[in-house]
Formats: structure tokens, C-alpha cells, sequence
């Protein structure tokens, strides 16, 4: 802790800037699925398929725990066509594959519905349809998709309810509204960002009841839809960025014990997020937060992470720091702090990582 203070005093008289992190929220929980055994009499890979692959460009990756170290991974980028995509049907244990930021169409995924292994698929970027999503209805062992900046919309996703063991979806900066999310109810991660989603979207997602991560940044949601959002007692990761959502709204989900809040460039003071005593990160960045806010926020006993960064937090608040005794990972970039205001820092036993500028 004293070398923290001491290299952020020499900031004070060089006019340099301590950066010692950027806080970014934590990204989602992988979902863990165990690797499927090889049936006894389960189809050999195509060696002349793996062959082409290599010259692709392909990254392949091998589980060595199974019989014969089988292709489990796939990365494909760059001039891929919906033609290669054939080759993957020579890989009868792959479970993982990455097509982002390929050309990929409607007809590459009629090929990827033979490829009935697969359980993670990543199609980021692709130039596929709704039209398209009909194919991957048929991966019914897909557990995590990606599809964000596709083109899909509203309609594909009726295809998508045969996916009954889908747990994690991707729909970011794609067109869809949130009408027929209802349909997936195995989903615990869902990220609908820069999405088209308003209130009248957020009430399909009222019967998720496993939905544990949600990422509306960029949403035209309001106060309105978090009184929807109150019914998600399963929620613990909800990313509130860039939306029309202020204080008022924030006190409807009180009672939805959320580990993580990101409410970067809302019209709020942050004060009702004291109301949420389970979180562990809290992310106020361009916020209106003030000293006395930072006051009410050190009741929330776990706390581990804090980004108080472009407000007018000053030595005060830094003061009314002193309680948050699990504060690991703090950022006051660009608030009024000064260098008088950090000797509380020791008070912050636990303090691992400090981003700031004085």
C-alpha cells in the first residue's frame, strides 16, 4: 500500500500519470461443458480434410485426454467460404469453432448443420440471415453462440427455441427487438447490446428465470423496463452502459441481488446502488456521483471492485473510502482527488490495483 501512495505522490511532482489498470467489467463465465468420450464406433477424421484446414490457415486444437488426440477446436479467419465449411464435417468430435469476422452466408450453414458435435459456436461478423439460422436450429447441442453484428433479426429467432441445452447467446449490434427471446429458457448469458431492444423487448425475457448475465449497454431501455427486469431473482451481472436508465429505475431491481452493476454514463448520482449490499463490482464512470455518494457506498461489505473515474469525487470521498475493506481494484481517473486525499489509501489493506491522475 505505502508504495502505491509514494508512486502516486511522485505523479504530483513530475506531472506524470499512474496507471496502474483499466477497468473494464469482468467478462462473462465461460460455461463449462466436459468434453464428450468417443463412441466406440464413432467416425475416424478425414486426414486430407484436416490437411486443407492447415492450409487455410486453420488453428487446430487437440484434446490429448481422448483416444487418438481428436480436433476438438477450430479458429478459422480471413477468405473463408461457405465451400471449406464442408471440411468441418471431417471433424466428428468438434465441439469448439470460431468463424469471426469471415464472409460466411446462408449456404455455409447449411454445411455446419451436419457438423452435429459442435457445442460452442462463434460466428461474429458473418454475412448470414435469419434464413440461415433455420440450419443451425439443427446443432441441438449447441450450448454458446455468438452472433453478434450478423444480420439476423427478430424472426431467426423462432429457430433457435429447438437449441434446448443454449445457455449463452450473443446477439450484440445485430436488429432483433427482443420478441421471440422467450422462447429460450435454458439462457443464463445473453448479451443484447447496440440492439434495437426497448422496454416493450425486455418483457420476453420475463419467463429467463436462469438469466444470470445481461448486457443492455447501448439499449434504448428506460425506467420503465427495469420493473420487468425486477422478476430476473436469478441475475447477477447486469450491464446498465449507455441506456435512458436513471436512480428512479435502479430502485425497482433492489431486490435482485446482483454481484455486478455497470452503470457507465448514466444521469445518475449512484446513490441507490448503495441499495445493492451483494455487489462485488460497481462500475460509475461518468456518473454524478459526489463524495457523499461514495459515503452510502461503503456499506456494501463485499465490494471488490470500484470505478469512480470522470466524477467529482474528491478527498472527501476518498476519506469516506476507509470502510470498504474488500476493495481490491480501484479508478479514480479524472476525479478531484488530490495528493492530500491519498493517505486514506491506506486504510485499503486489500488494495491491488489503483488507476488515477492528479
Amino acid at each position: 500500500m505505502k508504495r502505491i501512495i509514494a508512486a502516486a505522490t511522485l505523479v504530483v511532482a513530475v506531472g506524470l500519470i499512474v496507471y496502474f489498470t483499466t477497468l473494464t467489467p469482468s467478462p462473462p463465465k465461460a460455461i463449462e461443458q466436459p468434453r464428450r468420450a468417443p463412441a466406440a464406433q464413432a467416425k475416424k477424421e478425414d486426414p486430407q480434410a484436416v490437411a486443407v484446414l492447415e492450409k487455410l490457415g486453420a488453428r487446430l486444437q487437440r484434446d490429448d485426454k481422448l483416444p487418438g488426440k481428436p480436433i476438438v477446436a477450430v479458429v478459422l479467419h480471413g477468405p473463408i467460404t461457405d465451400a471449406d465449411l464442408i471440411l468441418l464435417q471431417g471433424l466428428p468430435f468438434l465441439d469448439t469453432l470460431q468463424l469471426q469476422g469471415t464472409a460466411i452466408t446462408d449456404t455455409g450453414l447449411t454445411h455446419l448443420a451436419e457438423v452435429t458435435s459442435l457445442r460452442e459456436l462463434m460466428l461474429d461478423g458473418a454475412a448470414i440471415t435469419d434464413s440461415g439460422l433455420v440450419s443451425l436450429g439443427k446443432l441441438t447441442g449447441l450450448a454458446t453462440l455468438r452472433l453478434g453484428r450478423t444480420r439476423i433479426g427478430d424472426a431467426g429467432l423462432a429457430s433457435l427455441t429447438r437449441l434446448t441445452k443454449l445457455q449463452s447467446l450473443n446477439l450484440a449490434g445485430t436488429k432483433v427487438t427482443g420478441k421471440g427471446l422467450e422462447g429460450l429458457t435454458s439462457l443464463r448469458e445473453l448479451d443484447l447490446r447496440e440492439t434495437a431492444l426497448t422496454d416493450a423487448g425486455l418483457t420476453s425475457l420475463v419467463v429467463l428465470k436462469q438469466l444470470e448475465r445481461l448486457d443492455l449497454e447501448g439499449t434504448a431501455v428506460t425506467d420503465a423496463g427495469m420493473k420487468t427486469l425486477a422478476g430476473l431473482t436469478s441475475l447477477r451481472y447486469l450491464n446498465l452502459t449507455d441506456t435512458k436508465v436513471t436512480d428512479v429505475g435502479l430502485n425497482d431491481l433492489a431486490a435482485v441481488p446482483l454481484f455486478a452493476l455497470n452503470l457507465t454514463r448514466l444521469k445518475i448520482t449512484g446513490e441507490t446502488a448503495a441499495r445493492f449490499g451483494d455487489l462485488r463490482e460497481l462500475y460509475l464512470r461518468e456518473t454524478a456521483a459526489t463524495d457523499d455518494v461514495v459515503g452510502k457506498l461503503s456499506g456494501i461489505k463485499y465490494l471488490r471492485v470500484l470505478d469512480l473515474s470522470f466524477t467529482k469525487v474528491g478527498n472527501k470521498g476518498m476519506r469516506q473510502m476507509e470502510g470498504m475493506e474488500s476493495l481490491k481494484v480501484l479508478d479514480l481517473w479524472k476525479t478531484e482527488i488530490t495528493d492530500a486525499g491519498l493517505n486514506s489509501l491506506e486504510k485499503l489493506t486489500r488494495l491491488e490495483k489503483l488507476k488515477l491522475v492528479i
